[in-house]
């Protein structure tokens, strides 16, 4: 929880935090919880590579050690996936406490090679 009013901002931008916090899905509660209605949450963050590939692997085989040695980073989290899911119809918000953001005017997985065991990539705005 962080110290600021409902509503307080017009943008929030997380470039690779959501990774090592305990509760990513709280995390996105306390952001849309801040952001003023039609605000924006940007994100850039290293996320969980395709299922059944070499990197998934490596991934799912260093990533008990990475969370001891880089300060609890996930290296396998479905970060984009999980923000993904948090975008639905805000009249429905009540029904579905999945829905924080109404929508998501951008969003993609990349590869970066040069950042491995981080290679996969995901990058997008929603909006609440």
């Amino acid at each position: 929880k962080m110290p600021f009013d409902d509503g307080a901002f017009d943008a929030v931008v997380a470039v690779k935090a959501l990774c090592s916090v305990a509760e990513p899905r709280a995390v996105l509660r306390e952001v849309s919880r801040e952001l003023a209605p039609g605000g924006r949450f940007g994100f850039v963050e290293h996320v969980a590579a395709d299922e059944g590939t070499v990197l998934e692997r490596t991934q799912l085989l260093l990533d008990p050690l990475q969370q001891v040695v880089a300060g609890n980073c996930h290296l396998h989290r479905d970060t984009d996936r999980l923000i993904a899911r948090s975008v639905g119809d805000p009249a429905a918000a009540a029904a579905d406490s999945a829905a924080l953001f109404s929508r998501a005017e951008a969003a993609e997985r990349y590869i970066v090679w040069p950042m491995w065991p981080i290679a996969q990539q995901a990058s997008g705005v929603v909006v609440k």
